[in-house]
């Protein structure tokens, strides 16, 4: 404002010092938010490493029956894809939310300063605010959980077909997989075109809504100058300070916006982190029962599956014998296995191990008495020697 105004009234003397201010404040701001965005990456590095470390320790928590519920591949793409997703527009958002409420106050304070009567243009500013995201927040919401299942959807698909390589090759049935896969990727882009469609909508408004504001300002300003009731630099001083409010503005209206849409996986990730084990009894053996794991009317179907892989079971495993279980493949043997061992839990019927319900048993109190070695062992991509020394660090 100073600057413009010097240079009217050729004060060139104030002209100079003007601008001297001017850098001075400048290099104050590029210094503050260098050193600002080195904290922000610092501290959103800390908080990402937090938040996959607790979904770990959340993960490591469930009982065996319980992370059987879901695929694999449906952790792998919450850990990789949706916690990117929540630093991305929740974690980075929240920033850009304490940024910008921070310029729009400076920036009020200015235009108060120049001309208090402009304040009328800020409650309209302010109002535009708190009116879009109540307008537009839901919808956002719906569009990111379609993004987020779609995204989830693919990349399932993908691991599922690319594991099966071998097979789409031997059977040749490349051109129906690369069909099927165009399906699936255009739902997923279909869900992010909508998305975008719908934000540049909203931006659309917005700088439609600025430009309105922007106008005013030069036309109410230009008669206050004419009239002589404020300066030229004034005017120009209070057309850019309409800017710098106007600018956080929709940044804070598409901050919460964001920030709103992750709510589905900020839930999720809570009752991950923060699952707790159902407090079950503890094993009591009675050693003079012949029957050691009795089989009533036992009867499993996996989820999503009508067909029952197993059917009205009932079996009694004697102490001191051996048992062979013998089938053709799909009959039901690995599943009968992961039953007792407490590995699948939503059965019918009735499990008992030393008259105790399995249903009832931590993984801890069933593996006191149930050992289980799958026909799938796992191998750590580690050394030899650490894979058989596993469960002691130390050797």
């Amino acid at each position: 404002m100073n600057i413009v105004d010097n240079i009217t009234n050729h004060n060139y003397k104030a002209f100079r010092s003007s601008i001297i201010w001017a850098l001075i404040v400048i290099s104050l701001q590029i210094i503050f938010f260098a050193i600002y965005n080195v904290v922000k990456g610092k501290t959103t590095q800390k908080q990402m490493i937090s938040i996959r470390s607790n979904m770990l320790k959340g993960i490591f928590r469930f009982d065996i029956s319980h992370f059987h519920k879901s695929e694999v591949d449906e952790y792998v793409s919450f850990f990789y894809n949706d916690i990117g997703f929540l630093k991305e527009k929740y974690l980075y958002r929240i920033y850009d939310l304490v940024e910008n409420i921070g310029m729009f106050f400076l920036a009020m304070a200015g235009i108060v300063w120049i001309y208090p009567f402009y304040m009328i243009a800020i409650i309209i500013i302010v109002g535009i605010a708190f009116f879009l995201p109540l307008v537009f927040g839901k919808k956002s919401v719906k569009y990111m959980e379609s993004i987020s299942k779609s995204n989830q959807k693919l990349m399932l698909w993908l691991q599922n077909i690319l594991k099966g390589f071998d097979t789409v090759r031997s059977y040749k049935i490349e051109k129906q997989i690369v069909k099927e896969g165009k399906n699936v990727i255009t739902t997923f882009e279909g869900s992010e075109y909508k998305f975008d469609l719908f934000m540049n909508f909203v931006q659309i408004g917005l700088n439609f809504i600025m430009t309105i504001l922007t106008l005013l300002t030069y036309v109410v300003g230009g008669y206050l100058v004419i009239k002589g009731q404020i300066t030229l630099g004034a005017l120009i001083a209070l057309a850019q300070l309409l800017f710098k409010v106007a600018s956080p503005v929709m940044t804070i209206t598409s901050a919460v916006t964001d920030i709103n849409s992750t709510k589905d996986i900020r839930n999720k990730f809570g009752e991950i982190s923060r699952y707790t084990r159902d407090e079950k009894k503890q094993l009591v053996s009675d050693l003079a029962l012949e029957n050691v794991i009795c089989m009533h009317q036992v009867s499993f179907a996996y989820s999503g599956q009508e067909k029952k892989v197993l059917d009205d079971i009932n079996y009694d495993f004697q102490k001191g014998k051996k048992y062979a279980i013998t089938g053709e493949n799909g009959c039901g043997k690995s599943t009968l296995m992961k039953l007792l061992a407490g590995y699948l839990d939503e059965y019918e019927g009735d499990i008992k191990i030393y008259g105790n319900e399995l249903k009832e048993l931590s993984d801890e109190e069933i593996f006191k008495s149930v050992s289980y070695i799958s026909q799938e062992s796992f191998i750590f991509n580690k050394s030899i020697r650490e894979n058989i020394f596993i469960t002691e660090p130390s050797q």
